[in-house]
């Protein structure tokens, strides 16, 4: 692998990392598509022992990043579920143990 073949790849995982951090998912397809061809140039010529250190390094930065994003999506998610769910109205239990349903407030009408 050639030095520039390196570099292509370090610039490629940290367009990656900048892509997630900044909320770019859009640019992460293009992103993809151009990993596995510079993954299989490693593959094919030996990095030194400096460069792999750097590789897992990103490649670990990278990981820890994509599953954070992944969480915050699902978080996010989750509250909008249940927004939606709540729009129709609220339950609750009352003191009698009957179950009650409050009627979504609407802004602008008065009760």
């Amino acid at each position: 692998m050639t030095q520039s073949s390196v570099a292509e790849l370090f610039a490629l995982l940290d367009a990656e990392f900048a892509a997630v951090r900044q909320g770019k998912f859009t640019q992460l397809d293009e992103i993809l598509s151009q990993k596995p061809i510079l993954l299989d140039a490693v593959a094919a010529n030996p990095l030194s022992t400096q460069d792999q250190i750097r590789l897992q390094q990103r490649a670990v930065r990278n990981q820890a990043a994509l599953k954070a994003a992944g969480e915050g999506i699902r978080s996010v998610l989750t509250r909008l579920a249940d927004l939606r769910r709540l729009q129709g109205g609220a339950d609750f239990y009352a003191a009698d143990g009957r179950r009650k349903t409050v009627a979504p407030h609407i802004r602008g009408t008065r009760a």
